[in-house]
């Protein structure tokens, strides 16, 4: 089944708005790694191992401080950026 890699991480990023600040803001909560996971996993065609694989990329490529700056910007409307796509895109070509 197919779905938009960018409609995942978009959600997902919206739910790691949800968390609180840590005192380490290079690492990712707990919360907020669970809260990716949920989003993404709602998304229909949505697997598991897409939305690890994605959380991971993401947080690899991004510290939890520039990703919360990406929430933001989704939050305000603007669509994720060619590079955050591109992570679960690879993630899903891996599955299939």
């Amino acid at each position: 089944m197919r779905y938009a890699p960018a409609v995942i991480l978009a959600s997902a990023a919206l739910a790691l708005g949800a968390c609180g600040d840590e005192e380490d803001s290079s690492k990712y909560p707990e919360q907020a790694r669970n809260n990716f996971l949920k989003a993404c996993e709602s998304q229909e065609g949505a697997t598991r191992s897409v939305c690890e694989c994605s959380l991971d990329g993401v947080e690899e490529k991004y510290s939890y401080d520039e990703f919360k700056k990406i929430d933001q910007e989704i939050r305000d409307g603007k669509e994720a950026g060619e590079d955050i796509q591109n992570i679960a895109k690879d993630c899903a070509k891996k599955e299939n």
